[in-house]
């Protein structure tokens, strides 16, 4: 984990994500990385569901699948990026780092 530096001789520094302001920048990112992941696995069920019918002939659920798919990709693509770039701003080069 991260740390600031202290300015007590000895002591502990305060870890970064310890701060309320980078909680405040981080914290909606992790929770929309939730929402993400499991709106993709909405997305690949609807997509197995529709691949299923599609070898019996059924199409219906083709425009729902076309125009869900397209609208996530966009979304995706724009809160990746602000998300990235939020984590820049936020933890300079740590922001791109990806610690176990």
């Amino acid at each position: 984990m991260r740390r600031q530096t202290t300015r007590q001789e000895g002591a502990i520094e305060t870890q970064v994500l310890d701060y309320s302001n980078q909680q405040n920048n981080l914290f909606p990112l992790i929770a929309t990385a939730f929402a993400l992941h499991f709106t993709g696995q909405y997305m690949m069920n609807l997509y197995t569901t529709f691949q299923k019918n599609q070898q019996s002939g059924d199409l219906s659920a083709l425009p729902e699948v076309h125009a869900t798919s397209s609208g996530l990709k966009a979304l995706v693509t724009a809160l990746a990026s602000e998300g990235i770039e939020v984590c820049r701003l936020a933890c300079g080069g740590h922001g791109y780092h990806h610690y176990r």
